[in-house]
């Protein structure tokens, strides 16, 4: 797989399910995310989880 060191992602759907998922696969491989969602608790739930600080 390419690395994703220092590449920005936007994961649209990326407040869960497999969105989340990629978007934490994206975070575990180095990258920025930026994550898109319909519903504002469910992205406020994934801000909270681990790494999202490089969200």
């Amino acid at each position: 797989m390419t690395s994703l060191v220092d590449k920005k992602v936007i994961v649209v759907g990326g407040s869960s399910g497999i969105g989340l998922g990629v978007a934490e696969a994206a975070l575990n491989g180095g990258a920025k995310v930026v994550i898109v969602g319909r519903s504002p608790e469910k992205l406020q739930a994934a801000e909270r989880t681990p790494n999202a600080g490089n969200r």
